[in-house]
């Protein structure tokens, strides 16, 4: 994202998510399109800082169509089919295409390591954000595929530091931290946002709403 006009205030504004978590992409794409209404309006455009929020641990590679991962665990067809048209629907909203036939899901630390180490260089992580997410629900790429991983980094770190980042255990203490603050803040849901003045949101988040708390800056 470019830098916030002439004149107006430099703020911050935190973002958890994961990469697994759709309410996370539309939240962010509705966040975007809000960010870029105020800075053609001249107004204060917060910098994003993402945080991170691993939703399963333990995960593995899971190629099943969504839908099934939901009757795995239990969830009635009825409901797993509503839960998933919700998401559709308020993805298109938002330019989003989610495709939950194809999607490969699976462990997300790896992308969390590779997001703390553009934000370490003092990087916008907004492009591989975006690319992850794109990935996995647009595009049915696996969202623990080192190789997708490594090209959604390219432009933002070189290839050697990128391979590196993804198996680097050194970022584990920071993506941890970043867990046990959201829990301690009293965090229910992803996505979940936090401003500079303690203000938060969390869960289905659209333009509307953003655009409400963002005008209160």
């Amino acid at each position: 994202m470019s830098a916030p006009e002439r004149g107006t205030a430099v703020d911050h504004l935190e973002v958890w998510l994961d990469f697994v978590c759709p309410w996370c992409y539309i939240a962010e794409s509705a966040l975007l399109s809000v960010l870029t209404e105020r800075r053609r309006r001249g107004l204060c455009v917060p910098r994003l800082r993402f945080r991170s929020y691993i939703l399963e641990p333990r995960a593995a590679v899971d190629p099943r169509p969504a839908l099934e991962r939901y009757l795995a665990l239990g969830v009635p067809r009825e409901k797993a089919e509503r839960a998933l048209t919700r998401i559709v629907d308020a993805g298109l909203a938002e330019g989003i295409h989610f495709d939950f036939e194809r999607g490969v899901s699976g462990p997300t630390l790896a992308g969390h390591r590779l997001l703390h180490a553009i934000q370490a260089r003092g990087l916008d992580a907004t492009p591989f954000v975006l690319a992850v997410f794109r990935g996995y629900f647009e595009a049915g790429k696996a969202v623990s595929d080192p190789a997708e991983l490594l090209a959604a980094a390219a432009g933002m770190l070189d290839p050697v530091t990128a391979r590196a980042a993804l198996d680097d255990p050194g970022y584990d203490a920071a993506i941890a931290a970043d867990q046990a603050e959201a829990d301690a803040s009293g965090l229910r849901w992803i996505p979940y946002l936090r401003f500079a003045d303690g203000r938060h949101l969390e869960g289905r988040l659209g333009r509307d709403e953003l655009r409400q708390e963002l005008e209160k800056e």
